[in-house]
């Protein structure tokens, strides 16, 4: 024990080891299923790959599907701050073209910030089980959350439907153009995704909303 009733391993208190254990299986999450799809990604393989036994493995994670799914999320959120921190420094009368082409360049660089990042942030995890499914859902729906609230602040209002499909769209274009040979660069993909969603995010918006201060 330390004077201050810590006790270290290391030099690594009880809860800073635990965090390493844990971002140790959440890289190794990370990178053998953006290599090899949901499917081929087992507990084994991660345990193997992070260094670390089974039973550190459970001491974090009650299944695979959890480790998973704290894997996803972590990209998810990381790529949900970058893209609202992009469109908050926006100021002045904004175009939507500039919006919708900041969010994506923001969003392209955070999942891919983070090595695998973006292979396991794009890939179909959702088959691996209901748990993936539902944080799969939550988190589109989380997307179509703040894509509605930004349009709403400049008088557009698409139906629900739309958003849901726009946000399922960014996900599958690049998720091709990503896996096709060879690779297409993320400023590529940027410049088509902000011409397809174009009539969506402008549809219903005024002018006026647009050029009001962000």
């Amino acid at each position: 024990m330390t004077a201050a009733g810590v006790r270290r391993y290391g030099g690594q208190t009880v809860a800073q080891r635990k965090a390493r254990r844990r971002r140790q299986f959440l890289d190794a999450a990370t990178r053998i299923c953006a290599e090899r799809g949901s499917f081929g990604c087992s507990l084994s393989d991660i345990c193997e790959s992070a260094a670390l036994s089974k039973r550190q493995f459970y001491e974090e994670f009650h299944t695979l599907d959890e480790v998973l799914v704290a894997a996803y999320a972590r990209i998810q959120d990381r790529a949900a701050v970058a893209v609202a921190r992009a469109l908050a420094d926006l100021t002045g009368p904004v175009e939507p073209v500039v919006a919708v082409r900041a969010a994506l360049i923001a969003y392209f660089a955070a999942i891919e910030s983070e090595p695998y990042g973006a292979g396991f942030a794009l890939l179909e995890v959702s088959g691996v089980g209901e748990l993936a499914q539902q944080q799969c859902r939550a988190h589109a729906h989380r997307w179509a959350r703040h894509i509605q609230g930004f349009l709403a602040a400049r008088g557009a209002r698409p139906a629900d439907e739309t958003i849901r499909l726009l946000t399922a769209t960014v996900n599958a274009v690049a998720r091709e153009g990503l896996s096709c040979a060879p690779e297409l660069p993320p400023s590529s993909l940027v410049e088509l995704l902000t011409n397809m969603a174009m009539p969506v995010i402008t549809r219903g918006a005024s002018a006026d909303h647009w050029a009001a201060d962000s």
